[in-house]
């Protein structure tokens, strides 16, 4: 099943979409997610909830967007890579490399080539929660587009006698455009279908990075 996994009918309704904008780098430094013991989810807070919803909503009337759904698609995309990573199937990373940016298809490809001993990923893994924790807008030359971060919440159970369950609470980015600039430069139209694309990794938007640690253990 590919990343673009919430197909959306389009209506054409409204342009009050996107009040915030943010840089279009999404080069950050990475830092760890990890940690010894059970993680809460972030607290996305009262006012920042508030704008969510309302950002979410406007994309209803026009893609018949649902957030509960687009969660679900979500956690089907993290437990897809994630059997990639475990089982090593370059040929399956490579039939969805269209969905994901190209910085995040080589991160999956180091992920896969790592060695297992050495590797965070290449655990037994369980996901026990994901969340929509933010909502940008961004603006090119080309298009208006929509990322959604989703912070996962996993709990490795590795295998090997001498290493201990871990958690990780990555921050996922998924992009879709919304409206396409015309010839002229500022009439827009609005996309027929949202194609999320998962462009990040590295929670691109939030709080510059804490130290980066490649291993927990």
């Amino acid at each position: 099943m590919p990343l673009s996994f919430i197909p959306q009918q389009m209506c054409f309704g409204t342009r009050r979409l996107l009040p915030i904008l943010c840089r279009q780098t999404l080069h950050r430094r990475p830092y760890s997610t990890f940690s010894q013991t059970r993680p809460e989810l972030t607290s996305v807070g009262f006012l920042r909830s508030l704008r969510i919803k309302w950002q979410l909503h406007n994309l209803k009337k026009p893609w018949n967007f649902d957030p509960d759904e687009f969660v679900g698609g979500a956690r089907f995309v993290w437990q897809q890579l994630h059997e990639i990573v475990l089982e090593n199937d370059d040929d399956a990373l490579r039939s969805i490399k269209h969905s994901m940016a190209p910085n995040v298809y080589r991160q999956f490809e180091e992920r896969i080539n790592e060695n297992e001993s050495t590797s965070n990923y290449k655990h037994p893994a369980t996901l026990e929660d994901a969340h929509i924790i933010n909502v940008f807008g961004r603006i090119t030359n080309r298009d208006v587009s929509l990322s959604i971060l989703v912070e996962y919440l996993v709990h490795y159970m590795p295998t090997h006698a001498d290493l201990h369950d871990f958690w990780d609470k990555p921050i996922w980015a998924f992009e879709t455009p919304l409206l396409t600039f015309r010839e002229e430069g500022y009439m827009t139209d609005p996309v027929d279908d949202l194609s999320w694309k998962l462009t990040s990794l590295n929670h691109p938007y939030g709080q510059q990075a804490k130290t980066a640690t490649h291993k927990l253990f």
